[in-house]
């Protein structure tokens, strides 16, 4: 009876999950998902210079204005967001020494940070001949050393990840100065900012599988073009980049990039500086990358999309439960049998125990005696140490 009630527990767990999994509400993935897709798009934010070619200027701070000095670092806020932005405050030395001793850099240069509350005021107080995208949550200026992060960000007005977004920000500015503003090529800033601040998605995944399965990875070569403000495949350049430095960081970490940041000061072209540092040109490694990309087993899930993810595992769990219905039935009919063999061969021991009267579990018979212990029905190797 035991035995039949854990086989009925099983499947009773089967079907709550296949239930569950079919019901899951899909507006709030959908929300959450638009959301993220909404923030990662705002980090097309490097701006080297006026689209014109007119020089940079940096406004004037609004009055009432907090300024700190952190180290070599200015950091101007309103005061009204002194405890939204405490967490990115108090990481901020922190942050910029961690990417200080990424890119080997022996001491930091001035830098002036600027945290705004919305993004129209970031466009304000950024440099007018060449404003922040209208989607940015921050932007760097790495030929004036100047940030500005906006705490919420453009058109969904949610609160954004402070000290997330300007770690991604001092690193542009930082691989600037420690390569001496040597040229290289967008994906590979994005790619690098993108690392060392951790902003790592299951979209940005999602869209690196898609184009790796439908074979619509965008050529090194070429991926500068998508990150164009109208290009319909700026969020696979993000992701591309981001993952194609992942791989180049994923053998020697980090370290790697002061390295890399040595070549390119010391006038070294951005491939050979490539080369003298991970001891593969680029080409190579794009294609290793693309390799390593395809051989990812856990990607097609994610390819396939949320609703036929758990179509497939609600498929896969019905099978499931079929089949353990089935090797149920099997086991109990075993079951049956061998209790009708047992029953079988004490009904021929009684037969051939003549004379033999039963109290019990103990038998007398002619002077002697025969007991039948409790686990006389079961096999040798069954039987308890």
């Amino acid at each position: 009876m035991n035995r039949r009630r854990s086989l009925l527990s099983l499947w009773f767990a089967m079907i709550v999950a296949v239930i569950v999994g079919v019901a899951q509400p899909k507006t709030a993935r959908a929300q959450s998902a638009a959301t993220i897709a909404e923030l990662s798009r705002a980090a097309r934010d490097l701006v080297t210079e006026a689209p014109d070619g007119r020089p940079l200027t940096i406004p004037s701070l609004p009055a009432g204005y907090t300024v700190e000095r952190r180290g070599s670092a200015t950091i101007a806020y309103p005061p009204a967001l002194a405890s939204s932005l405490r967490n990115a405050l108090n990481n901020v030395d922190r942050d910029l020494q961690s990417l200080r001793e990424q890119f080997g850099l022996a001491a930091l240069p001035p830098l002036e940070i600027r945290l705004v509350p919305d993004p129209d005021t970031m466009r304000a107080l950024a440099p007018q001949e060449a404003p922040p995208p209208a989607y940015a949550v921050g932007v760097a200026y790495p030929s004036l050393r100047l940030t500005l992060v906006s705490t919420s960000a453009p058109r969904t007005w949610e609160a954004a990840d402070v000290r997330r977004v300007l770690r991604h920000e001092l690193s542009h500015l930082l691989l600037a100065v420690a390569s001496n503003n040597a040229p290289m090529p967008r994906w590979f800033s994005e790619g690098v900012a993108i690392e060392q601040a951790g902003e790592h998605s299951f979209e940005r995944f999602e869209e690196l599988a898609r184009a790796s399965v439908t074979r619509s990875l965008i050529p090194l070569a070429e991926l500068d073009r998508a990150f164009g403000e109208r290009s319909g495949t700026v969020d696979l350049a993000y992701a591309q980049s981001a993952d194609f430095v992942g791989f180049l960081l994923k053998k020697d970490g980090h370290v790697r990039l002061g390295v890399f940041a040595a070549h390119a000061r010391n006038g070294v072209p951005f491939e050979e500086s490539v080369r003298r540092t991970w001891a593969m040109s680029l080409r190579s490694a794009e294609q290793s990358w693309k390799e390593d990309v395809a051989n990812r087993h856990l990607l097609l899930p994610f390819v396939l999309g949320g609703g036929v993810l758990w179509g497939g595992a609600s498929v896969l769990l019905v099978v499931a439960f079929i089949r353990a219905r089935r090797r149920g039935r099997k086991i109990l009919a075993r079951w049956a049998a061998e209790d009708a063999r047992a029953d079988a061969h004490e009904a021929a021991a009684r037969q051939r125990s003549e004379g033999v009267t039963h109290t019990d579990d103990v038998a007398s018979t002619k002077g002697a005696i025969v007991v039948y212990l409790p686990y006389a029905r079961k096999k040798a190797d069954e039987l308890p140490n």
